[in-house]
């Protein structure tokens, strides 16, 4: 019997993701003030926003933009297992012509409000913010952000949330934006009230170059569907692949025939007939890759070639919210490439070339 995000009484329930209704700043940190604090709240393109004119090879810090009282109605018999908070972001001016970097905008400090009190642990990202407007994900279902004790009172409160402050660097003198378009957090809890322990085991082991996954639900289960999803950093999440289940049917089984080189994460997510999502705990796997690969050029326009002393079966780029924008077919006993990216916006990407993974910039 295995334990599902640090309890052993049932399984984690997604609820979420809300938005906030109250924003403002707190200057613990920083000295840029945020202004339209409120446009954070949903998805619009209208933006809480700082801009900034710094001379070259200098750097500011952003005040904390605070977003609380998220509505949430967690039950009072529940556990919190794990809080995730999603911001939607970009950041102005650090590209000139020809794609020259003129700047950066990276996270600064990202905690948690807890009574209306920031603090927990850090969760600032070292990936730099991009001119794309995207996702970035913090916590995690089983990620209750060094906080010893949460109480469902301390989620449903007016002043639970989240901060953020940005950090804005020149290199040259340059006027630099951060903007933020929405934060929403999903929060993940077990009411031992009302779930059952239906998952039985989650298993992942390494076989030669792929990865094996395999779990037991207990008979009699509610669930509709089961979806394997990696990780590298246990912080974004692909989706790998979907698995309806089946009545009676009580093991499961998935290969990953193109695991990442390095370290790779996996849970997995089930989704009961009334659309609630649960998760698993973490299993993870190392897998080293020997292929040795030349990818070139970085940034690129409008082609990326990709070159292998071995054959090439898989390629795929995706944005950084994990979502597939390239999936070339990929002619048999390839081990060269020339994969046109012209069509694709300006930003940071993420290429896959069988188990190895990279970070391009289209300019």
């Amino acid at each position: 019997m295995i334990t599902l995000c640090s309890h052993t009484n049932g399984q984690c329930t997604a609820v979420g993701p809300d938005d906030g209704n109250s924003f403002g700043n707190d200057a613990t940190v920083g000295n840029l003030t945020w202004s339209n604090t409120a446009n954070a709240k949903t998805s619009n393109n209208q933006f809480a926003s700082v801009s900034i004119f710094l001379v070259a090879l200098s750097s500011k810090n952003t005040e904390y933009l605070t977003a609380e009282d998220f509505g949430f109605s967690i039950p009072s018999t529940a556990s919190i297992c794990g809080i995730e908070v999603d911001v939607e972001r970009d950041a102005t001016g650090i590209l000139g012509a020809l794609g020259v970097t003129l700047g950066s905008v990276s996270d600064n400090s990202v905690k948690i409000i807890k009574g209306g009190v920031i603090g927990g642990t850090e969760h600032a990202s070292a990936s730099p913010w991009t001119t794309l407007n995207s996702y970035t994900t913090y916590g995690g279902a089983a990620d209750t952000w060094g906080i010893g004790t949460w109480l469902p009172a301390d989620i449903n409160a007016s002043n639970f949330g989240v901060a953020i402050s940005a950090n804005i660097a020149a290199l040259v003198g340059v006027t630099l934006g951060a903007n933020i378009d929405h934060i929403r957090i999903t929060v993940n809890y077990i009411d031992p009230s009302v779930l059952s322990l239906s998952l039985q085991d989650f298993f992942a082991s390494k076989r030669a170059t792929t990865d094996f996954i395999s779990w037991d639900v207990s008979p009699g289960n509610d669930f509709s569907k089961f979806i394997v999803q990696r990780s590298a950093d246990m912080m974004s999440w692909e989706d790998m692949v979907k698995v309806s289940a089946i009545s009676g049917k009580t093991q499961y089984s998935s290969i990953d025939e193109y695991p990442l080189d390095g370290i790779n994460y996996y849970r997995l997510q089930m989704l009961n007939k009334d659309g609630r999502a649960q998760y698993s705990p973490l299993q993870s796997v190392w897998q080293q890759v020997n292929n040795v690969l030349s990818i070139y050029p970085n940034p690129a326009s409008s082609y990326i070639f990709i070159k292998s002393v071995n054959t090439i079966h898989f390629v795929a780029i995706r944005d950084m919210e994990g979502r597939t924008v390239k999936f070339p077919q990929i002619p048999a006993s390839s081990g060269y490439i020339q994969l046109p990216i012209a069509d694709l916006p300006q930003g940071l990407y993420v290429l896959q070339v069988d188990s190895a993974v990279y970070r391009f910039l289209k300019k």
